[in-house]
């Protein structure tokens, strides 16, 4: 279980504008790359640090870049056929086949996963901003990672059904928070009227709860 949790639910680094004093949270696959590459190429301005950060400097609100949850899904697989050199008619035949999503790393986890975490530890604010606006955080910002090509996945009805139905905490996120600036708790209550999606959670909740 700690395993699980470690990898999944780890730290998120902070992306910090010493100039603007904006913190923009980064998560895999939505700019992150470019993000920590201004903190690289312009360290005067920019530094990357741990969530302690906002602690120490009484941080209201932190700006956060969310993607569609399947476009973000089949970038991050993408990134893992390359990193992980999974031939891509395994991946076709788990994702059709299977009642499960194999194929699960920080690429691929949901982004509210990195919502919740920072949610629970500081009390923050979230300005959800779509990634078509990353240029605005600096017009010298590089947009990295993008050569993959668009992965060529037939996918059944049940897939696609599946697939929404595990990132419905995304799915939540992105159609009703996007261009807004939001509490976790709001974004929860939100999550809650997703009744399918709740009640199959709740199976889950002896054995991820059993030492509580």
């Amino acid at each position: 279980m700690l395993v699980y949790c470690n990898n999944l639910l780890s730290d998120q680094g902070i992306l910090y504008n010493r100039i603007s004093n904006i913190k923009y949270l980064l998560i895999h696959k939505n700019g992150s790359t470019s993000l920590e590459d201004l903190a690289k190429q312009y360290p005067d301005c920019y530094e990357i640090h741990q969530a302690d950060l906002l602690d120490k400097t009484k941080v209201e609100e932190v700006v956060v870049f969310i993607r569609d949850p399947l476009e973000r899904f089949f970038s991050g697989l993408n990134t893992q056929l390359d990193i992980y050199k999974i031939p891509l008619d395994v991946i076709s035949n788990i994702i059709n086949c299977d009642t499960a999503i194999t194929f699960l790393d920080l690429h691929t986890t949901p982004q509210f996963w990195a919502v919740l975490r920072l949610g629970k530890q500081h009390r923050v604010k979230f300005k959800f901003l779509p990634m078509s606006e990353l240029y605005k955080v600096d017009d010298k910002i590089q947009h990295l990672n993008k050569g993959f090509s668009n992965i060529d996945i037939n996918l059944t009805d049940a897939a696609v059904q599946r697939l929404n139905h595990f990132y419905t905490e995304d799915i939540v996120m992105y159609n009703n928070f996007l261009n807004k600036t939001v509490s976790l708790d709001e974004i929860i209550e939100k999550i809650k009227l997703e009744k399918e999606f709740v009640n199959d959670l709740s199976q889950y909740k002896q054995m991820l709860t059993y030492l509580l």
